[in-house]
């Protein structure tokens, strides 16, 4: 069997995607990481307090309660499966959450390139990154 020679390594190398995606899942991060510090990242009110109850129900054994859904039923079942193997953490979902978000943001930079194949393509992705309100939301 025949090695290929070692090349060194290159930022030039490596696309643009693998970067914008490793920059946008580190600022995600620091982002969940100083909501780690803070009071807010167990969910004590509004819709994080919602679904996280839900999906504590559906772990406990209670599928439905025979009414009518309210909000997006998907994500408690997605949040107990989640805690069902993960354990009932809020790390975890947010963590998931924010590599999902690194995942949008090179979307929109591929939706950029082949739309306007220029190289300001990469505007839509630094403007979804670095929207403040985006981060508390997603994590």
């Amino acid at each position: 069997m025949k090695l290929l020679p070692a090349q060194p390594f290159s930022l030039k190398t490596v696309p643009v995607a693998v970067c914008l995606f490793v920059a946008f899942l580190a600022l995600r991060l620091y982002g969940l990481a100083n909501l780690t510090e803070s009071q807010f990242l167990l969910p004590s009110a509004g819709d994080m307090h919602f679904y996280d109850d839900w999906a504590l129900r559906i772990l406990r054994g209670k599928w439905t309660d025979h009414k009518a859904f309210y909000g997006l039923p998907l994500y408690a079942y997605l949040l107990a499966a989640i805690y069902w193997v993960c354990g009932h953490n809020p790390f975890v979902p947010a963590f998931l959450q924010a590599c999902l978000d690194a995942g949008t943001a090179v979307l929109l930079y591929r939706l950029g390139a082949s739309v306007f194949a220029v190289p300001t393509e990469a505007r839509s992705s630094p403007g979804w990154a670095w929207q403040g309100k985006f981060i508390g939301l997603s994590a």
